[in-house]
């Protein structure tokens, strides 16, 4: 009831802000985000009718209709907004059937960058990478096994893993066959199900032709008790580590058992990510809202739902809405684009009918490794403060700045007390140490 009451109120505030910030017009549609990094991203927008849609300079875009409106990719800007338009009626170039983005034949489903298979209880028995030539899991293992464990902590049973809950493992199977919902020329869909006793999974795999991401969209009627959810992916990296996402960087843990500081965390806090790399290649499982992990060896696990009776009988019982991705890359964790690409499965970017009166950004940042975590009101003053942190655990220089007229950038802490030299002006030029956490005030013009 909380969640829900802030989640309501929180809308009703960027309700309100669009309505300010957007003029009315037709056939145009603002593309903004909120995300510090941009790129080609899937945007929905909820338009009927035949047509296209171009952008500024009237180069049309790939579009793909799907239900309520249509997928289409744009360049976003980070912390910024760009106009579509929508062109009713106009001609759009579809894929030849012989010449389809996706294919689809039983358990096998090919895609512009991997060649996936199951087998008949819905487990992902190969992924190829077609780009680098290379498999993904280790031969004769899984990815995506649903897994079910008896899940009765000996203390505090809604905030307590024991480890002797791996004890106990089954997995779900496929209730029936699976199905393609969706194929285009940017996205496919295909649709899960899978029952355990009285509960039931709706799960989505999205493949996609511009993005190295594989979306399981999940929807969950959950009705078990002392019982984990875990998806669970058997990968073919060699490695004694893995990389988690936290507030403000990311920390390295081993990802084996060999002493028992190493036991004890068997279970760990991850937010947006955790990657498990070997040299020159690496997967990342990214969420949405799960954040307990487990890799061990190759195994990437992650807790989806865990049903406690106490304190409240009820916990987990009901429906639950969720998306990870599994996120195959390049390189290490910091050079394959995962912190980018949890990012943009977080937030991503969102379509509103109208125009942005005025574009400038409050404010905006040079960098590769840097991110904008908070643009606020001062508790105390009539200013903004805009607080920043480097991502990767490098070093640079960077330019913080507005598009506003700012008098200028006063540093200070957390708790918005000035501690540095002002610099005036409209912009501040630092260097950012590894996974630094920066704040400014900006002071306006009067």
């Amino acid at each position: 009831m909380n969640y829900e009451a802030a989640k309501k109120c929180a809308a009703g505030a960027e309700e309100s802000a669009l309505k300010t910030l957007i003029r009315e017009m037709p056939h145009a549609y603002s593309i903004y985000s909120s995300n510090s990094f941009g790129g080609n991203e899937l945007v929905f927008i909820a338009v009927l009718g035949e047509g296209s849609f171009t952008d500024e300079s009237g180069e049309i875009l790939p579009a793909q209709k799907t239900e309520g409106g249509y997928e289409v990719l744009v360049k976003v800007q980070p912390f910024g907004a760009v106009t579509v338009w929508f062109r009713p009626d106009a001609d759009r170039t579809e894929e030849a059937a012989e010449n389809a983005v996706f294919k689809m034949d039983k358990n096998l489903l090919d895609t512009p960058y991997y060649i996936i298979n199951w087998n008949e209880e819905g487990q992902l028995t190969r992924i190829y990478d077609k780009k680098t030539e290379r498999e993904i899991l280790r031969e004769g293992q899984k990815g995506n096994v649903l897994e079910i464990y008896e899940d009765k902590p000996v203390n505090y049973d809604a905030w307590d893993i024991d480890i002797f809950y791996i004890q106990k493992m089954e997995t779900i199977k496929m209730s029936k066959a699976p199905q393609m919902v969706e194929s285009g020329n940017l996205r496919a869909v295909i649709r899960f199900c899978y029952q355990y006793h009285r509960s039931v999974i709706i799960q989505d795999m999205i493949v996609y032709r511009d993005s190295r991401r594989i979306d399981f969209k999940t929807h969950v009627d959950w009705k078990e008790e002392h019982r984990l959810l875990k998806t669970a992916f058997y990968t073919d990296i060699r490695s004694t580590k893995a990389v988690y996402d936290i507030q403000f960087g990311h920390v390295e843990r081993p990802n084996h058992w060999n002493n028992s500081w190493d036991w004890a965390r068997f279970e760990v806090c991850g937010h947006k990510w955790g990657d498990l790399s070997e040299t020159g290649y690496g997967v990342s499982l990214l969420n949405d809202c799960k954040y307990g992990y487990s890799i061990k060896d190759n195994a990437i696990k992650l807790s989806l739902l865990k049903s406690a009776r106490y304190p409240d009988p009820c916990a987990d019982m009901g429906g639950h809405d969720f998306t990870y991705a599994l996120y195959p890359h390049s390189g290490t964790t910091v050079e394959g684009g995962t912190i980018e690409e949890a990012n943009r499965l977080n937030l991503p970017a969102q379509a509103v009918q109208g125009i942005f009166e005025d574009k400038r950004k409050i404010a905006a940042v040079t960098g590769r490794g840097v991110q904008i975590d908070a643009v606020k009101k001062a508790e105390d003053e009539e200013c903004l403060i805009v607080r920043i942190h480097e991502c990767r655990g490098g070093r640079e220089k960077v330019k913080l700045y507005s598009e506003y007229p700012v008098k200028r950038f006063v540093p200070c802490n957390l708790l918005e007390h000035e501690c540095g030299e002002a610099a005036e002006g409209s912009c501040v030029e630092f260097t950012i140490r590894p996974f630094e956490i920066r704040t400014f005030k900006m002071q306006f013009e009067d």
